[in-house]
């Protein structure tokens, strides 16, 4: 389950959905809060599975120990800020970054390995690929027309039919690639 190196891993494929929440799991399963906590500063045995320390948000300045990490059940709450929640939480505080990011400060420093999607869906996803490009420049083609049809009546008075043509495709150049992030947005929510 570990390994010595970082693992090899698109940002992407953690953000959402599938990867996300296995390599959650696997680092939380592997990965101790105490330990983690340790790392970040002085914490000592309060009674039972507790340990006491500072807050390792940064901007806390404890004068006295306000965070406690509940051992036996992965969690931490700090009583001076309020901030809690778990391992996760405790290195995007510390770390100031957001989730995935700290998953992948823990499995690079705890080496742990990733888990990743399935072959099979790799298989899946290739052979859909043909069908996705041509779904794509179908919108393309659409987005084109309707964006033609709105040019249209703006250079009729054009007489120059080249100039008319020029003028059409320097307007589509240009909000070409508001129309590629639409595409980008519409392929996201379609897969979610």
């Amino acid at each position: 389950m570990y390994s010595n190196t970082a693992p090899e891993v698109s940002t992407e494929e953690f953000t959402t959905g599938y990867g996300f929440r296995k390599s959650l799991k696997a680092v939380k399963d592997a990965v101790s809060i105490e330990e983690v906590a340790q790392g970040y500063g002085e914490f000592r045995q309060s009674g039972g599975d507790r340990l006491l320390g500072r807050c390792v948000l940064p901007n806390h300045e404890d004068q006295t120990p306000s965070m406690t990490v509940y051992v036996e059940e992965q969690r931490f709450k700090c009583y001076g800020c309020g901030e809690h929640g778990d391992v996760i939480d405790l290195v995007g505080l510390a770390e100031g970054c957001e989730a995935w990011e700290a998953m992948m400060i823990l499995a690079q420093r705890y080496g742990i390995e990733l888990p990743g999607r399935p072959d099979s869906w790799h298989r899946k996803q290739a052979r859909q690929k043909p069908v996705r490009d041509e779904l794509d420049r179908m919108r393309v083609e659409v987005l084109r027309r309707r964006l033609f049809r709105i040019l249209e009546p703006m250079v009729r008075d054009v007489e120059d039919e080249a100039l008319r043509e020029e003028v059409a495709r320097e307007v589509w150049t240009a909000l070409w690639p508001q129309a590629e992030h639409m595409l980008r947005e519409h392929r996201k929510e379609g897969a979610s």
